[in-house]
């Protein structure tokens, strides 16, 4: 990958988890890096581990992404501190309250959702005139939830919807990134032992369900850390690639899209609804006879 200059990024959610791993391997790569989470004893060991590991400049501060006022003053903060930002990774979310909607508080229901979608809305509001000064700017959102696959995660209604959500507002806010040269994907990293999924173990498996609890099991006996898998971070280092401009509003698998496979559906992906998030059959706004 050619690094486009300046090469400065935002994470958040970065306090721990694939959101420290993340910056930590943009900082090995010399990137100067904009931390922010709600719990600041762990953002701050995680910008020190970030400096240590090359970063040229690091600013962390502990904020709620549900703030737009405090998101906005993190922005700010960023750009005088360390400089504009190209490539913003929204990567903070919770996994909400485990079990069916009417057994569980609605309130964390809400939480949930005001995280992970207005929270992201709100940090790529707020970044928005740094990407359109940069140029060529970036916004990867990280889903997940099952969302494009055989099905959604159970019992996890607040995750899951607010993955959906996300995954939509990507795309709706393609045209309009476009509009200033940047690019907006949504990128599902794939399960990872980073103990998101505590919620789940916590709750029991009467309550979270067989599968959900079991696949919460199996994350929490892996032992190999939470360094970002490298297909993660070579799709995020393949879409800052101005080159690859034309991959906008996608929502994307870190286990099955590689550079090598989008670039040989290039032009299925363009032509069509390829990695959007649609009813298989298309039926829902074309009329179709069905007489046949």
């Amino acid at each position: 990958m050619t690094d486009p200059a300046p090469n400065t990024a935002i994470v958040t959610g970065a306090s721990r988890g694939l959101g420290a791993a993340i910056a930590s391997h943009f900082a090995r790569r010399g990137w100067s890096l904009g931390l922010c989470a709600r719990g600041r004893s762990d953002l701050e060991s995680t910008a020190e581990r970030v400096r240590r590991a090359g970063a040229p400049a690091v600013f962390a501060d502990a904020i709620d992404i549900v703030d737009a006022e405090g998101v906005a003053g993190f922005a700010h903060a960023v750009e005088t501190s360390i400089g504009p930002v190209r490539l913003v990774v929204n990567n903070a979310a919770v996994f909400g309250p485990v079990g069916p909607l009417a057994d569980i508080n609605l309130q964390h229901w809400h939480n949930t959702m005001a995280i992970g979608v207005g929270g992201t809305a709100n940090v790529i509001a707020a970044f928005w005139p740094q990407l359109d000064r940069v140029g060529n700017g970036r916004i990867v959102n990280l889903s997940g939830g099952g969302l494009g696959g055989p099905g959604l995660v159970g019992n996890a209604s607040a995750y899951a919807a607010s993955k959906a959500a996300v995954v939509v507002l990507t795309e709706a806010l393609a045209p309009e990134v476009a509009g200033i040269g940047a690019t907006i994907n949504a990128v599902a990293p794939g399960a990872l032992p980073t103990g998101f999924m505590d919620e789940a173990l916590a709750a029991g498996p009467d309550r979270a369900g067989h599968d959900l609890y079991e696949s919460a099991e199996a994350l929490r006996r892996r032992d190999e850390g939470v360094e970002p898998p490298d297909r993660l971070v070579a799709l995020i280092e393949f879409l800052l690639e101005p080159a690859n401009s034309w991959l906008n509003g996608c929502v994307l698998s870190a286990r099955w899209d590689t550079p090598e496979r989008l670039l040989e559906q290039r032009k299925n992906i363009e032509a069509g609804d390829r990695c959007r998030l649609r009813r298989i059959d298309g039926d829902l706004y074309t009329e179709v006879d069905r007489r046949a």
